[in-house]
């Protein structure tokens, strides 16, 4: 299960002309993270993601 934790507002819709949208996860190590998902099948492990958005000025 995943919990967000919100810092700030998200723009809607997220992918479209105006917003750019990068999600990438916030690595850690197994035993660091022991109920983590495992990134690609590998042995690093996430249970957290980073959004980071940018609006395009038209």
């Amino acid at each position: 299960m995943a919990f967000v934790k919100k810092t700030r507002y998200l723009l809607a819709p997220p992918y479209c002309s105006s917003v750019e949208t990068f999600i990438s996860p916030i690595l850690s190590s197994p035993s660091e993270v022991p109920d983590g998902l495992k990134l690609a099948g590998g042995w690093r492990c996430f249970n957290n993601l980073r959004v980071l958005q940018k609006k395009k000025i038209i």
